[in-house]
């Protein structure tokens, strides 16, 4: 049984590639954060933020690079404990760096946020409510590692 549940709708990498469908979700306008030099550190920092004012609800993002350097899109929630979705629209010039999102209570990333590392070749981001504990997925490696504490903010 999966813990933890993150949909990604990639409308505009579809749109891209194939004519959208009537059922394709819209996505809502994505802004995004401070730039940082590393995936690692826009992760950390984003998440670390959402660790100390998120409250009980799962939150999501992704990560992109441009002209190196990395920029977390703003989080978003649905309110929800154990899933959150989230769109993938990446600026033109940019390239997909990461995703992240929240768990509650359990730091484990789970099958599906596994795979949609692996899918998307890309490391997965997970910061933990209850111990703030930020891990990060290699979708590439397919190795876990925990992220060190930051002293930035998103």
């Amino acid at each position: 049984m999966t813990k933890r549940a993150v949909t990604i709708a990639l409308g505009a990498i579809l749109m891209q590639l194939a004519a959208a469908s009537a059922a394709a979700r819209t996505c809502a306008p994505i802004a995004f954060g401070k730039a940082y030099a590393t995936a690692d550190e826009a992760a950390a920092a984003t998440l670390r933020a959402l660790l100390m004012q998120n409250g009980p609800y799962e939150s999501g993002g992704f990560l992109v690079e441009k002209d190196g350097w990395f920029r977390a899109s703003r989080p978003v929630t649905q309110r929800s404990r154990s899933s959150v979705d989230y769109c993938i629209a990446v600026p033109r010039g940019a390239q997909l760096a990461g995703l992240y999102h929240t768990h509650v209570a359990d730091p484990e990333l789970s099958a599906r946020d596994r795979r949609n590392a692996e899918r998307a070749a890309v490391p997965t981001y997970v910061g933990t409510l209850r111990d703030g504990s930020v891990r990060v997925y290699d979708g590439r490696s397919r190795r876990t590692r925990g992220l060190g504490a930051s002293s930035d903010a998103a």
